[in-house]
């Protein structure tokens, strides 16, 4: 069996915590349905708030700092010389470490199990013509309240579990390995990204549904699904990809060769699953998924000044080595610069009917200046993490583009000068140019300043 799963296993479930689990759970359900029937929603209830509680604020973080951990205890180096190969490492760390945790939300999926069937019987019974009316109607208000079916109840909280913790532990991977010293914080700046992926993920689902908001409603996606079904699925396919990411990352972490086509692949797999809820407006969503993604590339990703100039020279060397070897935002912006191309092709978009006219929105010059203004914002982004140190970098883009993106903006809007920092028309496309030349320009001198202090690994 896998060593590191074994002592993450070890070191998270003692014999004290398996019979603490069962025991604490068994009397809070007791309590809670104490002089009530087990299908009362007080059991139903808590366990889903115990589930959602357990895996966010506790669960999520573990995953996280199985890594960080590491870090702050100087043992990662030991980790990386212990004969284990990153498949195995990524995989026992992710499970290993949330072992105990998936052992409380299993109970508690358990309760709601329960609750579900033990509803479901009493309804039967109490939906027979010969039952009081004043049951008949309690059961029917309660109705929509257990309304799920059994595998919903299930391999929902299961799937959503599994992609909060992949999704944190890869955040960390991506950004701890490779790092002097970490801090408290980081962790759980991971921990609110895997909570900020789950709620983009759910509202996603959610907001493609009919107005019937019951679990069984159907969601209009490539084929009409019930939400619960697409939302285990779609929890499922993320969180597979966030464990793949990490197996590239850490891979990454143990010196081996990498490229990016794991990375090309996730991209083509986010367009066509955002593509599904609306065909006809493929190319906006696919614009807004690419530009998600390369937002989220490079402010996760780790700036090195020494790892660009090594890509820089093997691309005179190697062109196709260097061309499937660059980093993950370059991917994702090329490809947006390619779907607003072909969105000017065909005309632009269709003017919103919210439009003020006073503006001159002009959608196909607005597309091409969003592009270059995201280009100038992946250039605040890379500068600022060449320029910073002990992981500040991060901290130093996303004030940047604070700054950029929504209070410059709103103090042109008001100076009745709006076209520098928004996209709305060529005057928009130029100022955009222009921001994105200076900073890239920015780059270019960072690049050339000598690189100080300890050589750092080549991932």
């Amino acid at each position: 069996m896998n060593p590191e799963f074994v002592r993450n296993l070890i070191l998270q479930c003692s014999k004290l915590r398996l019979v603490a689990a069962p025991l604490v759970l068994g009397m809070l359900f007791l309590i809670v349905s104490w002089g009530e029937r087990l299908w009362q929603p007080g059991v139903f209830w808590i366990a889903q708030m115990l589930i959602w509680a357990i895996a966010i604020l506790w669960g999520a973080r573990l995953a996280a700092d199985s890594v960080a951990e590491e870090m702050r205890e100087r043992t990662w180096d030991q980790q990386r010389l212990s004969g284990l190969g990153p498949w195995q490492m990524t995989w026992g760390k992710i499970l290993g470490a949330t072992s105990y945790t998936w052992l409380v939300i299993g109970l508690c999926i358990l309760a709601l199990v329960v609750s579900q069937i033990s509803f479901e019987q009493a309804r039967a019974a109490l939906t027979e013509p010969g039952a009081p009316s004043h049951l008949r109607m309690k059961t029917h208000l309660e109705k929509e309240t257990f309304s799920a079916p059994i595998a919903a109840l299930f391999l929902q909280p299961m799937m959503a579990t599994f992609f909060l913790y992949a999704t944190a532990f890869f955040a960390a991977l991506l950004a701890l390995v490779g790092q002097d010293r970490q801090r408290g914080l980081d962790v759980t700046l991971f921990q609110a990204v895997a909570l900020l992926a789950f709620l983009m993920l759910y509202f996603l689902v959610f907001a493609g549904q009919s107005e019937d908001e019951s679990p069984t409603s159907l969601v209009e996606w490539w084929v009409p699904l019930p939400n619960w079904l697409l939302l285990s699925l779609s929890f499922g396919s993320f969180a597979l990809a966030a464990l793949l990411g990490s197996y590239h990352q850490m891979r990454r972490a143990f010196a081996m060769s990498t490229n990016a086509l794991p990375w090309i692949a996730f991209l083509i797999f986010a367009v066509l699953w955002m593509v599904g809820f609306s065909r006809e407006n493929w190319d906006l969503l696919a614009l807004l998924t690419l530009g998600a993604a390369a937002y989220a590339a490079v402010l996760l990703e780790p700036h090195r000044l020494g790892r660009y100039r090594r890509w820089l020279q093997a691309g005179t060397r190697a062109p196709l080595a260097a061309l499937i070897s660059a980093p993950a935002w370059i991917y994702a912006w090329v490809a947006s610069a390619i779907i607003a191309l072909l969105i000017v092709a065909r005309g632009g978009l269709d003017v919103p009917d919210w439009a003020d006219p006073v503006l001159d929105l002009d959608t196909s010059w607005a597309v091409i200046a969003a592009i270059l203004f995201m280009l100038r914002d992946i250039g605040i982004a890379v500068w600022a993490g060449l320029r910073a140190r002990d992981g500040r970098g991060l901290w130093a883009a996303l004030l940047l583009l604070a700054i950029l993106d929504f209070i410059l903006p709103v103090l042109s809007g008001l100076a009745e000068w709006p076209y520098l920092f928004i996209p709305l028309n060529e005057i928009s496309a130029g100022a955009a140019l222009v921001q994105a030349l200076i900073v890239w320009a920015l780059n270019l001198l960072e690049a050339q300043r000598p690189i100080s202090g300890p050589v750092s690994q080549p991932i």
